[in-house]
């Protein structure tokens, strides 16, 4: 891993987020916030450059370049779902936002310093390169959140609030679960991480542990729209037994009755038309597109950990936890697993029963959505934060973020290793996600068959 290679991977992800924002309708949102647990667009302008400058100057022996932008941009926000007023350290938001001009040079500036100052480095060393490489890697997952909470900008507004005696009250229809084919996974000691020595990671990547994952089998196709949208008709939203205390009080909270990336014209039994925003930022084929459902029944429906949850139980199945994940992905590998049976960055959606097979035959594990799992972010034993950036992992284990796997449609190739988690709240319902079920196998446990 070398200096000028991972500048390469740098100046890739700078060409990515200079796309999202070189067009002239984000600059005209820029004060939007279509998530209300995220900062405007603006924040994000500012926070890519100011991140990159406050993590490299120290191996540059630089000065500040513009104090006031280092820290006002320094951290994003990711509050407690249930609480918003309960949030990690971060700067408070300005009364005024600076100009998108005002950025923009800031912005440009950070970019000439740290080419200039990495061109004149004498030493090509492992510190400056896997710091360089943590940058690229912000970058990029910050363009995929850029693009998510650009789908959301075209709801038209909240859901209202329906408390639990509110909720509507009708007749379902009596859709069953849908049938799925199972891909059968023998059982094996899964590595869980990777260990210090292999390049770049993150902190709670790196371990050397294995954990021991008896057989079980796991659908060989994610959850498709058409497959979600039985159980919205059988009246899954509806029905509190399917859900836990917690999760059952966010979507009566929300006046949730179908994912939040569907709108409806009907009266929520999903009767009338039905739209799913799909749209994705400039440059990604179908940008601004709001697609007829009728269109994507075949994609994979993108849901909250909670709403997968709840669709599971409905089905009689359960999600995979993440070494089931990584052993159906990779077999023996594990997190150590890297490339093949991948599908990224194609800039849209496409259906459940194309892409890339994993090791044991299950399509599109990696690719097409971030495939959500049961597994609580946690630390690895021996977990070292990481030195240039220690608050990443370490103020979200929480108990309240779980690990998601595999890549979105919209992810960069560099984020694309088994050993990589992504991390949300279960009731998050933004992201680029998608799921599948799983079933222990005969003698293991009790699961629905497929017939």
């Amino acid at each position: 891993m070398s200096v000028s290679s991972q500048l390469d991977s740098l100046e890739s992800a700078w060409a990515l987020s200079d796309t999202f924002f070189a067009d002239n309708s984000i600059e005209r949102q820029a004060l939007c916030r279509p998530i209300s647990l995220r900062n405007p667009f603006i924040f994000y302008f500012g926070h890519l450059p100011s991140f990159a400058w406050i993590t490299l100057r120290p191996l540059l022996n630089a000065n500040a370049l513009h104090p006031t932008f280092d820290d006002l941009f320094s951290r994003g926000i990711d509050p407690d779902v249930e609480d918003p007023t309960e949030c990690h350290d971060h700067p408070a938001a300005p009364v005024k936002w600076p100009s998108w001009s005002e950025v923009l040079s800031y912005r440009d500036a950070v970019r000439t310093q740290v080419r200039e100052r990495i061109a004149a480095q004498a030493d090509d060393t492992k510190e400056l390169a896997h710091t360089i490489r943590l940058v690229a890697e912000h970058e990029a997952m910050h363009v995929e959140t850029l693009h998510y909470m650009l789908a959301q900008q075209q709801r038209p507004t909240k859901n209202c609030c329906l408390r639990d005696a509110e909720r509507p009250q009708r007749e379902f229809r009596d859709d069953k679960p849908p049938c799925y084919t199972w891909i059968e996974v023998e059982g094996a000691d899964v590595p869980l991480g990777v260990p210090s020595h292999r390049g770049f990671h993150w902190d709670n990547e790196r371990n050397a542990a294995s954990a021991g994952v008896t057989s079980f089998s796991i659908a060989q196709h994610a959850v498709s729209v058409g497959d979600f949208l039985r159980f919205v008709r059988a009246g899954g939203y509806l029905r509190r037994e399917l859900w836990s205390k917690g999760h059952w009080a966010w979507i009566c909270r929300e006046g949730m009755q179908h994912p939040l990336s569907w709108m409806c014209n009907g009266d929520g039994a999903m009767e009338g038309d039905i739209h799913v925003l799909t749209s994705v930022g400039p440059g990604m084929e179908g940008h601004g597109a709001r697609v007829d459902y009728a269109d994507m029944l075949q994609w994979p429906v993108s849901v909250s950990l909670a709403e997968a949850l709840a669709y599971a139980k409905w089905s009689g199945a359960s999600l995979p936890s993440e070494p089931q994940w990584l052993l159906a992905a990779y077999g023996n590998e594990g997190a150590r697993g890297n490339g093949g049976h991948v599908d990224v960055m194609t800039g849209r959606l496409h259906s459940v029963s194309t892409g890339c097979l994993s090791t044991g035959g299950a399509v599109g594990l990696v690719g097409n959505g971030w495939e959500l799992t049961t597994t609580l972010f946690e630390e690895f034993e021996g977990f070292r934060p990481t030195e240039r950036y220690p608050e990443y992992s370490k103020d979200f284990f929480d108990s309240k973020h779980y690990v998601l796997k595999g890549a979105s449609w919209v992810t960069h190739e560099i984020l694309v290793r088994g050993s990589f988690r992504n991390f949300f709240q279960a009731m998050y319902p933004y992201v680029f996600s998608k799921f599948r079920l799983v079933l222990p196998q005969a003698g293991d446990g009790e699961g629905r068959s497929d017939e």
